[in-house]
């Protein structure tokens, strides 16, 4: 990354633990360790003031696959107010609640859609929960495992991003505001200039005496404020959870708020080495805090509250070093193991590049089930009732490439037969004809072997006939 400064600049600080580092032999008293360290780290990173916790207006509520999806908002002290989906099972609770932080991803024109389903979904977050989540919508799936989830924007991050508008004509290079049309060509352009404008956001926010990670820890605060308040969640009972920049999020609130009692950070889990020797050019400009290496390794902050804290790492991810990321597994799992609590941290590597899929998630919902839900006998995860009849629902992802979903809803035991019919009315292959019982079913459908083009799928059962439409692209 430096040329020939690199061997010097990695030599600055030797491998030594930092000052604040549990590792470090100066500590061995680890509430004293916690409240020191958590004190340093608050003074680099510089927060703002974002007030008390925020009022909360319900803009619209939607019943989607069972659950109950909340549209939020709240203004916080500076810039637009902060969009949110709150998704929660049916039923009173006490739920535990979990912040899933959305990703980075080089897209700051979309947020809290990156990680929620519901009924019309734009077709960019379709391919992009298909290609970085393995189909799943995060936020939905911890919902049907009986978690409160709430899921936010932040700074600079879809209703919280940097509006062209609003900057100086000099540096909008000719790009406009996104319009209501959310025309991909549009959002792609505001993508490109948001990346190139990185640079420039936290240049400012060292000017202004603040960082980047001050500033988004900040606004999650607030938003664990929010979720703590909600009647029907169990605030003694809270976490987060989140990918890539929602795993950097994740890192840091969980260091950094007592209140989170288990911590999730897919795919973002390394070393300061790893960004100074090899991956800086590959990385946000949210990660950096100026002086922090010194004291603390980037991944010590995720273990400075010792709550319960999962990795999950993928072997082959482009954008980091594996060998590094092994490191920062290592330097964790010392500080858990010297301060008794080796149970309480967890490491995993899987298969591919950058991502969060199925059998991360998976992994995922065991750590939160394990020390969130698990632990309070009055939590009541309701069933959702069957409903009065056959139902087909809309297949996700539509337009797909692979495979696809199709969700179908049984009000009693019953044979069906599911199928798939080309746009000639020709049957190409029977997917499921059987009994099966009450109750939402997602049926998987691959569409390896068919050509390109329109197909309908098609539920019968003895006395009623549904179908719908769908588009398959190679």
């Amino acid at each position: 990354m430096l040329g020939s400064y690199g061997p010097w600049a990695d030599g600055l600080y030797g491998n030594q633990p930092g000052e604040y580092s549990f590792r470090n032999n100066r500590w061995n008293d680890v509430e004293s360790w916690k409240t020191a360290a958590k004190e340093r780290v608050s003074e680099l990173i510089v927060r703002p003031d974002t007030g008390e916790t925020p009022e909360v207006s319900v803009i619209s509520t939607h019943t989607y696959d069972g659950l109950i999806i909340e549209e939020l908002s709240w203004q916080l002290p500076f810039g637009p107010p902060t969009a949110a989906y709150f998704v929660k099972p049916q039923g009173e609770g006490p739920f535990p609640g979990i912040i899933a932080m959305h990703d980075h991803g080089g897209n700051k024109y979309f947020g809290r859609r990156k990680i929620v389903r519901l009924h019309d979904m734009h077709p960019l977050m379709i391919d992009h929960q298909q290609n970085s989540y393995g189909g799943r919508a995060l936020a939905n799936e911890l919902a049907k495992r009986g978690f409160a989830v709430l899921v936010p924007d932040v700074f600079t991050f879809a209703s919280r991003r940097v509006l062209l508008q609003d900057v100086h004509p000099r540096i909008r290079n000719g790009v406009q505001d996104v319009s209501s049309s959310e025309n991909p060509g549009e959002i792609d352009a505001y993508n490109s200039w948001a990346r190139d404008h990185e640079h420039i956001l936290a240049k400012s926010l060292f000017s202004a005496g603040t960082t980047w990670p001050g500033v988004f820890l900040a606004e999650d605060q607030r938003s664990l404020d929010v979720l703590a308040s909600r009647p029907e969640v169990d605030a003694e009972n809270l976490g987060c959870i989140g990918l890539s920049g929602g795993g950097l999020r994740t890192v840091m609130l969980t260091g950094m708020d007592s209140r989170i009692k288990a911590g999730v950070a897919a795919g973002m889990v390394s070393t300061w080495r790893d960004y100074l020797m090899y991956h800086s050019f590959t990385h946000t400009w949210m990660i950096y805090i100026p002086h922090l290496p010194r004291y603390l390794d980037y991944s010590e902050i995720f273990g400075l509250n010792l709550s319960a804290c999962l990795v999950l790492n993928n072997s082959s991810d482009q954008i980091f070093d594996l060998d590094e990321m092994k490191q920062a597994e290592q330097y964790l799992s010392d500080v858990y193991e010297k301060a008794g609590e080796t149970e309480k941290f967890k490491a995993e590597y899987y298969p591919g590049n950058h991502k969060f899929d199925g059998p991360m998630q998976d992994s995922a919902y065991k750590w939160m089930q394990k020390w969130l839900g698990e632990k309070d006998d009055n939590i009541n995860v309701p069933s959702t009732p069957p409903p009065q009849e056959m139902d087909l629902g809309d297949n996700f992802p539509n337009p797909f490439r692979t495979t696809t979903s199709i969700p179908i809803n049984i009000p009693h035991s019953m044979s069906v037969n599911l199928s798939i019919f080309n746009s000639l009315g020709v049957k190409v292959k029977i997917i499921m004809n059987k009994t099966i019982g009450p109750g939402f079913h997602e049926v998987p459908f691959n569409g390896s072997g068919l050509s390109s083009g329109v197909y309908y799928y098609v539920l019968k059962s003895n006395d009623r006939t549904l179908s719908k439409k769908m588009l398959f692209l190679k």
